[in-house]
């Protein structure tokens, strides 16, 4: 996540452009959307790797990663031919393996937070 989001901040405008062909959010929100899209991945990847609140970062990727599949998938619902805008102007063309990706990823982290959630249950038991 850090490293996707220091990718767009190369080129924010760049990002934003790339985000605005997926025609979410109206044209005058873009400048606002953009930044805290790219700034909400790199604090997000950067908590994670510090290991603190590990769980609510988890749930938090959780969402995002949801979020992105469903706006892939109502590109590809729509027709669109554009790219995905996940690592700036290195992105690929948006494809169904987007969405399976980003399904796979929220699945496997949801998994993880349950497992986490579960161990510190059974540790505060055991004490």
């Amino acid at each position: 996540m850090v490293l996707a989001g220091l990718l767009k901040v190369a080129d924010p405008g760049h990002f934003q452009a790339m985000l605005s062909r997926y025609g979410l959010f109206p044209a005058p929100l873009l400048p606002y959307v953009a930044p805290l899209i790219i700034g909400g991945e790199i604090l997000l990847g950067l908590a994670l790797l510090s290991g603190r609140q590990i769980r609510h970062c988890l749930a938090l990727c959780e969402v995002l990663f949801y979020t992105f599949a469903l706006a892939v998938a109502s590109v590809l619902y729509r027709g669109l031919q554009i790219r995905c805008a996940c690592f700036g102007v290195f992105s690929l063309k948006v494809s169904p393996w987007h969405c399976v990706i980003c399904l796979a990823v929220a699945v496997y982290l949801s998994w993880r937070r349950t497992r986490l959630e579960v161990e510190d249950q059974l540790a505060r038991v055991s004490r």
